[in-house]
């Protein structure tokens, strides 16, 4: 019998799922199953998401760790897929691991697919920014996707603190909508009417959120 699991686990697996699903046929990707890839490609597509629609596709928390920007809640749904390895219920839950250990494997440093999680709950607009994160990144190796881009990126700059015994940072959401603060974008530009357009609704639901207590 499934396990149940939440919203957030199921949406982030069908992402990621997707994304080993094309690299799995695509000569020109590069470390297309390495989750360290995987999980710069979640965040390049909340990104593109944030900035288009005002929402994540996986719904996850943010930390500033030291390759760049992670999905929390996903990262460590990859580590607890490791055989023998135990659940950090700090930042999943048992529900949501077990659930992830019937669909995927982790192996060394990469993730395996052992039972297909579907993609039902990933919307027309969620499937679009995962595939324009895949296709802007797919030849980024993972090292240089979290280095040499995602370390200029406002999310990860304001939030790490380098030289420090902490490995993770809480990354406020609403840096998502800003630029690199001293170089030019060339991969997250959305024109200005939209990207506000995503802010506004963004903040709204945050206001919401906050005044009725639920997240949304």
């Amino acid at each position: 019998m499934s396990v149940q699991a939440s919203l957030s686990a199921i949406k982030a697996a069908q992402a990621v799922n997707f994304f080993l699903q094309q690299s799995a046929t695509d000569p020109r990707s590069v470390d297309g199953d390495m989750y360290l890839k995987l999980i710069k490609l979640l965040w390049a597509a909340d990104r593109f998401s944030l900035r288009n629609f005002g929402s994540e596709v996986t719904e996850d928390h943010y930390s500033a760790m030291p390759y760049g920007p992670v999905a929390s809640e996903t990262y460590n749904l990859m580590k607890a897929c490791e055989p023998g390895a135990e659940v950090d219920t700090l930042w999943t839950s048992e529900s949501d691991a077990a659930w992830w250990k019937e669909h995927f494997e982790t192996r060394g440093y990469a993730l395996e697919v052992i039972s297909d999680p579907g993609s039902d709950y990933l919307s027309r607009a969620d499937i679009l920014m995962l595939e324009t994160a895949y296709e802007q990144f797919r030849g980024t190796g993972r090292f240089a996707a979290a280095h040499n881009i995602s370390h200029i990126y406002p999310e990860w700059t304001r939030a790490f603190v380098p030289n420090v015994a902490v490995r993770s940072f809480e990354i406020d959401p609403v840096n998502f909508f800003d630029d690199p603060d001293s170089e030019s974008d060339p991969y997250f530009q959305v024109d200005p009417e939209t990207l506000e357009s995503a802010r506004y609704f963004f903040n709204e639901r945050q206001d919401l959120s906050m005044s009725i207590g639920i997240a949304l």
